[in-house]
């Protein structure tokens, strides 16, 4: 290894002008040959007052630089309109990562924005467009984001319409508890049981069936109900599959009650009955 080399007075005394001339450290070590811990060793023992790395003389970052509102204003006039090259945005970009703001700066950021928001009179922002939002439904969920308005979200609606989106299987679906929906339009008691959209009108099958045989054969069963000169099933009615599969809608399968009570007594009733006939065969 090289000899250290070592600082006499003399270079002390010219390190020392140097810095106070306003070279930086780092350029004051690279003179010398020395790294920047070794300069500012010197300066400590000398009682000389350090400067902040960005406030340099001949540097353009002042770090700490405090403008007052009149430059800011000025600042702000010349830069507006201002088109930056992809090069300056990439630099600035670059620059910007890896920065750690501290909680000063976090709180003003957070109080300008909300001033922003509170300044800003737009239509989007008041309680009436909020509640509009809130009952628009797209794709089966309340979609409350705040980016679109209700015209484009109508078109977008309107363009994955039934026979127009990618999904469509000819208007029959499965809700959440395996039963079959079909999609029935202009129908007065249309999606009642199933979550979807009412103006699609989709309703479970199994009842479609049940409605379509009662008005052929019995125009005049307490089981309908007239709306608007129409009969319609009677919505507290339930329908019950004799053979347990959601699926399988045949009017064949098919047994109608008044209500939940009566629904409720016939499986109570099958349930004993199998409960009596495992006791039955375990006895045997």
């Amino acid at each position: 290894m090289p000899p250290k080399y070592k600082l006499s007075d003399e270079d002390k005394k010219i390190i020392i002008d140097k810095y106070n001339s306003g070279l930086s450290a780092e350029k004051v070590a690279e003179l010398f040959n020395v790294s920047d811990s070794t300069i500012y060793r010197i300066l400590t023992k000398e009682n000389i007052k350090k400067r902040d790395k960005g406030f340099q003389k001949g540097n353009t970052i002042w770090l700490g630089k405090h403008l007052s509102i009149e430059a800011k204003e000025k600042i702000s006039k010349a830069n507006s309109g201002r088109i930056v090259d992809e090069k300056t945005k990439d630099k600035i970009s670059n620059s910007l990562k890896g920065r750690i703001l501290s909680k000063g700066h976090k709180l003003k950021i957070g109080l300008a924005s909300k001033k922003t928001w509170e300044n800003q009179n737009s239509v989007y922002h008041t309680k009436e467009y909020k509640q509009k939002r809130q009952n628009i439904v797209f794709g089966g969920k309340y979609w409350k984001g705040k980016t679109h308005k209700l015209s484009t979200i109508q078109k977008m609606e309107d363009a994955c319409v039934s026979t127009k989106n990618y999904n469509w299987k000819g208007g029959i679906i499965k809700d959440h508890c395996g039963y079959v929906c079909q999609q029935v339009k202009n129908h007065h008691f249309s999606n009642r049981r199933s979550g979807y959209k009412v103006r699609y009108g989709y309703m479970l099958q199994h009842r479609l069936v049940m409605e379509e045989w009662l008005r052929k054969n019995e125009p005049n069963s307490e089981f309908l109900v007239e709306v608007n000169d129409k009969k319609y099933l009677n919505p507290k009615c339930i329908i019950h599959h004799i053979d347990f599969d959601k699926g399988n809608n045949i009017i064949e399968n098919l047994y109608i009650f008044k209500g939940h009570k009566e629904h409720t007594q016939y499986h109570n009733i099958l349930r004993w009955a199998v409960i009596k006939m495992v006791n039955e065969n375990a006895e045997v």
